[in-house]
């Protein structure tokens, strides 16, 4: 009796794990269609997941500091003067404010429906009124020039001027990109005269369409990232002389994109949906009790 009494305890056990096989562990939340913007603010991922919870859809992108979308941007026709327009277009950034030599920044943005004039002295952006004028407050919006401007994609950042004769007052002068994706920066670094580069050139667009896929063809970090690193499920971790072999799709990924690594990290956290089954672990662990006999296994 107390042999059957384990048997059938044996086989419910074995029953509830391929029940729980089938559950909703490391799936995401349904229908979500949304962006991320990572905990430091460098990085922000568009992404979609279908009735399932499968990820379906999935963009990761840096975002750009303000001094970088400057720097970097080389459609900036700094020598523009609109016409019939006296007052300044461009100003020095200040050598204390950012990381270049002779970086010169718009005096005011537009982001979305946000004006922003540039304050030199406390090196950032600050919100201002219809007069251009600072605004003053504890909700005031403000971006330094070594921080990201942390909004959607699809939100338009502008270089506009103010004019108090023109019945508009802010004028649109020219869009300017936000993360690297939109502006298409494929390197690292210029050199200091800017006529080469600083670091060998990477492609962005490529790195991160190879990570994107991935993601989406194993619905998981680590399996991804073991692929971009080149090492195959078929590896047998004791063949000391294949893992010498291993060649990565992506040249020091872990390096260069450690920010969209923990970013993703970060995403995963956030939609993942765990199953209500909690397995316990040898701490808490209940003792099982034969009901035949009542003894405790």
């Amino acid at each position: 009796m107390r042999k059957l009494s384990v048997l059938i305890m044996l086989i419910f056990v074995i029953g509830l794990s391929a029940c729980g096989s089938d559950g909703t562990i490391n799936n995401f939340e349904i229908r979500k269609d949304d962006y991320y913007i990572s905990d430091d603010d460098r990085v922000i991922i568009d992404y979609k997941t279908n009735e399932d919870g499968k990820l379906v859809e999935i963009s990761i992108d840096r975002l750009m500091t303000v001094q970088d979308m400057f720097y970097y941007n080389n459609q900036i026709d700094y020598e523009y003067i609109p016409e019939g327009f006296s007052g300044n277009t461009f100003t020095e950034a200040g050598y204390q404010c950012n990381d270049y030599e002779n970086l010169f920044v718009p005096v005011n943005l537009e982001i979305g429906n946000t004006k922003f004039k540039y304050d030199r002295f406390q090196c950032e952006y600050r919100e201002v009124d219809r007069d251009n004028e600072f605004k003053t407050g504890t909700y005031i919006r403000k971006y330094n020039l070594r921080e990201t401007i942390d909004v959607a994609r699809d939100v338009i950042v502008t270089i506009v001027i103010f004019d108090d004769t023109s019945i508009e007052r802010f004028i649109e002068i020219q869009d300017i990109p936000h993360t690297m994706k939109m502006l298409g920066v494929y390197t690292i670094g210029l050199n200091i005269d800017q006529d080469g580069y600083s670091e060998g050139v990477f492609n962005y667009y490529r790195d991160m369409a190879v990570y994107e896929q991935l993601l989406l063809k194993h619905q998981e970090n680590e399996a991804a990232m073991d692929e971009v690193l080149g090492v195959s499920e078929s590896v047998n971790l004791l063949e000391l002389d294949l893992l010498a072999e291993v060649t990565p799709l992506v040249k020091d990924f872990e390096e260069r994109y450690a920010l969209e690594i923990a970013a993703i990290e970060e995403l995963v956290g956030e939609i993942s949906v765990i199953a209500d089954d909690v397995v316990p672990t040898d701490n808490d662990e209940e003792p099982i009790t034969d009901p035949g006999t009542g003894d405790t296994a």
